[in-house]
């Protein structure tokens, strides 16, 4: 189609389009605007077409100027072929010259060689007895470090006479006598390993480095193999004794071991027990899902991920068993009814039930009530044992390592009633099963507003204008709500977030009149609040988006216990009261003094032993660890046999954990006013300077003092950090000296001397080791959380039968299952309410709940008959 055929047909459609528009005659109204509507379209369509001419015109431009760049490249690739070809002219001339020198190279490179591993050659008899120690020691690698430099020492010799024109057999004969003992060693070696790894299972609970190091050299030996094929394709020369195939010699070990695991399951003979089929089957079917659950669990990490260890276990396994049940011997043996029970017990162990009372005696684990052993005192074992014997488990028993219960709540008597020197408040109360408990007993009590109409004083006794302070503390109460919102994009730290949002807001024009020193003194003090909080050191040390991991409950965040105290609450959860008993419904449960050292998870029988330092120990069914996450990073790897799963590790060295603390002084009469409810202590430049460097440098962390209406002459004070634990090891007349320098320093009144002094000291306390827990930014870099704290440590075993009768009804016909060994509770195991008793109680229910649904308890009303542990 021509231009011109375009144009026409293109004025015709116009003109059809004009003829449609105007129809009417009071379209013709319309027709400037018409005109300017068509002007504009032609203008854009114009635009248009201009600016994809100029992109095309461009393009050309650029792929012009990248031909010619082309063409450059290609002429002076030209010139330099042209110098290589001029080059290469002489070559023949140099290989001819060269000729004599190749001939006299190859004639002393053997010579060169023999040189170059003079010491290894002469010291052969040595470096084979120096090995073969190694081996007799255990000390693998080494040994096969040696053995590999022996190895390349007569390969290179022998790979010199490889090529040598005229090869001599007395040349051979000498190398073989010389080197003979190296083959020695190297089936001492490979011996070595075939009894490592024929015991791997075994070996893999307590030792795992063991089969690392076996497999490092089976892989080693195995590049070995593969450079010595590839070498050969280039000299012809293949080094005597490769390929080794040690990784086929590993398998196939391996699945001897799994065969004679196999085979040695028979230990009864038929005349012995009529219901031996069963028993055998029976004994083979727990065997095999025991030592499957240990290689996912444990080979899986040491084996190399292309060996996929598990699968080939699972073939092994299944291979083995299928040719043992089919030996000719073996089922020539069974009568005609006990032929179709084989095939029937391997397709579900659950349809033995259907053949007779005897066969189904033998085939469950008749069981009594499962023994449980709680770990701690707190109030997460406590709800953890109550809510157990709510569920109807009976063999529960806690052990203390302290001389009372309780945990980190700790109630004394003190002044005029009582003091908290742990847990002091509820904080919340919806969605708080702490507050859901206690107020049905009108238990709690507001706090009111102590800690936010607090005076603000400073170092030289000036007390911060109320309008200023107040404007302050809204400033930082603002960013309470709007941190909600911000922090879930955060990539910093909560104390990067809090000081720009804090002096982003002193920037704003109202409030330019505020002293800015006061400020900073203000924020300064308002940080090591927020650190008491948090139990971090430095709000640096606090993760923006972990802060948002933990859940306000709605209400009221700080409900005091009255003249009671935090162990009131424990009281109502033992029903201490109602059954007039110090310990209520766990009178006899609780066995204080006994710190537990040691405990055993991985043993035959699918129970648990627990050490005491005393020298006492527990077998139990069940273990439920509810002390501090402090405990746990200080003793995780002394405590725990073998030790616990990288990821439970890395959860406990991931979170974080911190240390609070409280001072709590008694005066003879109360010398402050009365609508007096504290101050928190703003310290000038010029003054912190006067005490840093010097033994009162601790008093720097102490922010702030505090009225307690159910005390009317007591002073309670906050101290965090370093400072705080560094507190704890001090004297406790310097502690006291101390706090009345800072009584005396800021406040005008006159302070007299008081008559009773307390401190908390949870971090130099072994057995806490700190406060509570926080999500730092170290939890945030290696991605941990309190879930993968509070995963239990799990078991193969056959699925739990109380009176003679499964406890539940399986989705599919199998009875292996997943038994929970080892668990843990405790605030620091609480996905959103970490740091608070009701997170501590939840985490307790949690795993009370989590064993009443692996029994059935859940789903049927058995009753638990009672036995000893």
């Amino acid at each position: 189609m021509d231009l011109k055929q375009c144009e026409e047909e293109a004025r015709q459609a116009a003109l059809k389009d004009i003829i449609n528009m105007f129809q009417r005659p009071d379209q013709l109204e319309k027709l400037e605007q018409y005109r300017q509507r068509v002007a504009r379209q032609k203008a854009s369509v114009e635009a248009l077409l201009k600016s994809g001419l100029q992109n095309q015109l461009d393009g050309v431009r650029v792929g012009l100027e990248q031909l010619k760049t082309c063409l450059q490249d290609v002429r002076e690739f030209k010139r330099s072929m042209g110098v290589v070809e001029q080059l290469m002219q002489g070559v023949p001339e140099l290989y001819e010259a060269l000729q004599d020198v190749r001939k006299e190279n190859i004639k002393y490179s053997q010579l060169a060689t023999a040189v170059k591993n003079l010491g290894l050659i002469y010291n052969v008899e040595a470096s084979v007895q120096q090995t073969m120690t190694l081996i007799e020691e255990d000390n693998l690698l080494y040994a096969h470090q040696s053995l590999t430099e022996l190895e390349n020492a007569r390969d290179d010799l022998l790979d010199e006479l490889h090529m040598q024109p005229k090869q001599h057999v007395s040349d051979k004969i000498t190398f073989k006598r010389h080197f003979e003992k190296f083959d020695t060693v190297s089936q001492a070696l490979e011996k070595k390993l075939r009894f490592i790894l024929s015991r791997t299972l075994e070996t893999v609970r307590k030792e795992p480095q063991i089969i690392v190091t076996a497999l490092r050299i089976v892989e080693r030996e195995e590049k070995s193999d593969q450079f010595a094929l590839q070498q050969q394709k280039v000299t012809s020369f293949l080094p005597p004794g490769r390929p080794r195939q040690w990784r086929a010699m590993a398998m196939n070990v391996l699945k001897e071991a799994v065969v004679t695991r196999i085979e040695s399951s028979n230990r009864e003979e038929r005349e012995d027990n009529k219901m031996w089929l069963v028993r055998v089957l029976e004994i083979l079917r727990q065997n095999i899902l025991v030592d499957l659950r240990v290689v996912k669990s444990l080979c899986v990490p040491c084996f190399p991920p292309h060996y996929n260890i598990f699968e080939e276990y699972v073939k092994m396994y299944h291979e083995s068993l299928s040719n043992y049940i089919t030996l000719p011997a073996w089922i020539s043996s069974l009568n005609k009814f006990q032929r179709p029970l084989l095939r029937v017990l391997f397709s579900t162990s659950s349809r033995v039930h259907s053949y007779t009372s005897s066969a189904r005696q033998l085939y469950q684990l008749e069981m009594s009530s499962p023994k449980i052993v709680i770990v701690g005192s707190g109030a997460s074992g406590i709800a953890c044992a109550t809510k157990l014997l709510d569920y109807g488990f009976d063999n529960v028993v806690i052990v203390e390592a302290e001389s009372r219960i309780g945990g980190r709540i700790h109630t004394i008597p003190f002044a005029d009633n009582v003091i908290d020197l742990g847990a002091q408040w509820c904080h919340g109360e919806k969605d708080n099963m702490v507050y859901e408990l206690a107020h049905k007993h009108d238990l709690l009590d507001s706090t009111g507003d102590v800690y936010e109409s607090y005076q603000c004083v400073r170092s030289n006794r000036e007390v911060v204008p109320e309008d200023i302070s107040q404007r302050l503390k809204d400033i930082v109460n603002d960013s309470l709500v709007t941190r909600q919102m911000e922090l879930r994009n955060c990539q910093g730290s909560l104390g990067s977030y809090l000081n720009n949002k804090f002096y982003e807001a002193l920037r704003r024009p109202e409030n330019s009149d505020i002293d800015m020193a006061i400020a900073k003194e203000f924020f300064e003090n308002y940080k090591k609040f927020e650190n008491s909080v948090e139990a971090s050191d430095t709000l640096d040390d606090v993760s923006g988006k972990g802060y948002l991991e933990y859940w306000e409950c709605e209400g009221d965040i700080l409900l005091n216990w009255k003249d009671k105290g935090y162990v009131e609450f424990l009281r109502l959860l033992m029903r201490s009261r109602e059954l007039k008993t110090e310990w209520g419904v766990l009178e006899k449960r609780v066995l204080l003094n006994k710190k537990v050292t040691r405990i055993e998870w991985s043993r035959n029988d699918c129970c648990v032993q627990i050490r005491c330092a005393d020298g006492d120990c527990f077998v139990a069914d069940h273990v439920i660890l509810t002390v501090s996450l402090g405990v746990l990073k200080e003793q995780q790897l002394m405590l725990f046999d073998p030790k616990l799963p990288v990821e439970k590790q890395r959860a406990i060295d991931g979170l974080a954990f911190g240390t609070v603390n409280k001072i709590f002084i008694e005066f003879p009469q109360q010398f402050w006013p009365d609508k007096w409810t504290g101050f928190t202590m703003l310290w000038r430049d010029e003054d912190i300077a006067d005490i840093r460097g010097t033994p009162r440098a601790w008093l720097e962390d102490v922010f702030g003092f505090y009225c307690d209406h159910n005390q009317p002459r007591l002073l309670s004070g906050w101290m965090i950090g370093a400072n705080g634990r560094h507190m704890e090891t001090l004297p406790e007349d310097e502690i006291l000296a101390g706090c009345m320098y800072l009584f005396r320093k800021f406040l005008q009144w006159d302070i007299p001397e008081p008559c009773n002094f307390k401190t908390s000291t949870w971090y130099t306390n072994e057995n806490f080791r700190g406060s509570y827990s926080f999500r730092s930014m170290y939890t945030e870099e290696v991605g941990t959380s309190a879930r993968e704290l509070a995963q239990p440590l799990h078991v193969v075993t056959t699925k739990p039968v109380l009176n003679g009768e499964p406890t539940v009804e399986p989705l599919y016909n199998q009875s292996r299952c997943d038994k929970p060994i080892v668990q843990f509770a405790g605030e620091a195991t609480s996905d959103h309410y970490f740091s608070t008793v009701h997170g501590a109680v939840e985490a307790g229910w949690r795993e009370a709940t989590r064993l009443a649904d692996f029994y059935g308890m859940l789903r049927n009303s058995h009753k638990l008959p009672k036995s000893n542990l």
